[in-house]
């Protein structure tokens, strides 16, 4: 045998291994059954007619199979390539599908939709949406759309907005935006950059209103001055900022609403300039934050949708209120010191010339002290009791001299 055909069957061995690993391979990741459980903590497991046990790997799922997370987490691969992910003190029932009967759950579908059902209802997914039974039940769309069918009806749910039934047929007129709740833990994953920077968007649009007169943030040049490549007047005209800053007709403009929003169509992705003033301008109507408004209009970054409003902020001719003078409180006139006198014009009080007087300093008052009403009593004549004392002691003389 020659060294190339040696080679050649070489090659076609290695080929050959590889080939049969590959489908090898394919074979083991293919999903059978209803799904197959990946626990992650403590896990629990009923079997159709069985007591319920701890599963700690992970194994395939049959109809009639209960899986419960009473801590951690588990992730059931449904055979579409669909993943469900559970919360703890969830139960999800397996039967010709899964079905939710407590607590919260993730459905990520990259491709077909999957189907998840809960309270007499269907829920489908087509991107990531969390479904929550507790005890009504709450759709919340995190990406693409979700599908809700209850009772005969269905709505349909897109990304950032959310939709609740209580019972079973009563659906919403529409869904509503859904809020960014920090105990979500799914909102980190998808929106965790709308959730950090949603209070500083909100504070921008509230101070620039503030700020600016009102004849300013009517005007679509104004706007125009501020956010370079914005379509003026070509796009951005008139009825772009009526739209943005007015929740009626006849309410004023609001600064910071038509900078928000026209910062928001500039950096968007979704559609045209119009399409994204249009979308931003309905959405925010529906109580969004500007968060999920930029989101909604694919906005790359917020951090530089920040930066944009910032610069236009530093740009623009703010009008401040001036600020009231303050004066010092006057102080009340000091009266003068009052002087109490008797009815015969003489002073009502006397100092004996052995006591000292005691000097006070003087006191602030608010209105002059009223004489008094009475007059002192009278002091007691000295003659009467000088002679008082004195006769018995000269009548005892006389009679000591007149015995000598």
């Amino acid at each position: 045998m020659s060294a190339s055909t040696r080679s050649r069957l070489a090659a076609l061995a290695l080929t050959s291994g590889v080939a049969l690993a590959l489908i090898g391979c394919n074979r083991s990741s293919k999903v059978e059954g209803e799904g197959r459980l990946e626990p992650d903590g403590r896990v629990l497991l009923t079997a159709a007619g069985d007591e319920p046990v701890t599963v700690a790997r992970s194994r395939p799922l049959k109809p009639g199979d209960t899986v419960e997370v009473v801590e951690g987490m588990a992730k059931v691969t449904l055979p579409t390539g669909s993943v469900i992910e559970l919360q703890p003190r969830t139960v999800l029932h397996f039967s010709r599908g899964p079905e939710l009967r407590g607590g919260d759950l993730l459905i990520t579908s990259s491709g077909s939709s999957a189907t998840v059902r809960a309270a007499g209802s269907d829920v489908g997914v087509t991107g990531a949406a969390r479904v929550t039974f507790a005890p009504s039940l709450r759709v919340v769309t995190y990406q693409g759309t979700a599908s809700l069918r209850s009772g005969g009806r269905g709505l349909q749910i897109p990304a950032l907005r959310t939709a609740e039934v209580s019972l079973i047929g009563l659906l919403p007129g529409r869904p509503s935006p859904l809020v960014l709740e920090r105990a979500d833990p799914w909102v980190g994953r998808f929106l965790g950059e709308a959730a950090d920077k949603e209070a500083a968007l909100e504070s921008r649009a509230r101070g620039f209103t503030t700020q600016v007169s009102s004849g300013d943030s009517a005007s679509p040049a104004f706007y125009g001055s501020l956010l370079p490549g914005l379509p003026f007047p070509s796009e951005f005209r008139q009825d772009e900022v009526d739209r943005l800053g007015r929740a009626q007709p006849e309410a004023p403009a609001r600064a910071g609403e038509v900078l928000m929003g026209s910062a928001v169509a500039l950096l968007g992705q979704r559609g045209t300039f119009a399409e994204r003033v249009a979308g931003a301008a309905a959405f925010r109507a529906e109580g969004a934050t500007w968060a999920l408004v930029a989101v909604d209009q694919q906005v790359p970054s917020l951090g530089a949708l920040l930066r944009v409003v910032d610069g236009a902020v530093n740009v623009a001719p703010l009008e401040l209120a001036a600020a009231p003078s303050v004066r010092p409180a006057a102080l009340p006139p000091e009266p003068p010191p009052a002087r109490a006198t008797t009815t015969s014009g003489r002073p009502s009080i006397r100092s004996s010339p052995t006591t000292p007087t005691t000097r006070r300093p003087p006191t602030r008052t608010i209105s002059p002290i009223p004489p008094p009403t009475t007059s002192p009593p009278p002091l007691l004549p000295l003659e009467p009791l000088i002679e008082a004392t004195a006769d018995p002691v000269v009548d005892l003389l006389n009679d000591l001299l007149g015995r000598r």
